[in-house]
């Protein structure tokens, strides 16, 4: 689908395009409820037609959320593209195995 879109099949683009606005949706959800900053779009999925998916959620923040009168919450593409879900998941892995725990701090 993506691949099509990204050719400018007019069916794949819309589907896309709706897609995108559920995503802008819930980044707007995202920004109302916790005051964010920046909202960072990136994975497989979006791979190709990250234009379309930034353009849609920056459009949706800069219009619909409660916030947006002091401050518009910016949007970028992770440059780390279709592998951020395997870096972020060795984060996770590293962070947990390295880390210190707050229970052995608090040990006496």
């Amino acid at each position: 689908m993506r691949h099509a879109a990204a050719e400018g099949d007019p069916l794949a683009t819309a589907v896309t395009r709706e897609a995108a606005e559920r995503v802008a949706s819930v980044a707007v959800n995202v920004a109302n409820i916790t005051d964010v900053d920046l909202i960072v779009l990136g994975g497989h999925g979006i791979r190709h037609i990250e234009a379309l998916y930034r353009d849609a959620v920056a459009e949706a923040l800069a219009t619909r959320p409660l916030s947006r009168h002091i401050r518009v919450a910016d949007v970028a593409v992770s440059p780390l593209g279709p592998d951020a879900a395997v870096v972020g998941a060795a984060s996770l892995v590293l962070h947990a195995t390295y880390s210190p725990q707050l229970s052995a701090l608090l040990e006496d």
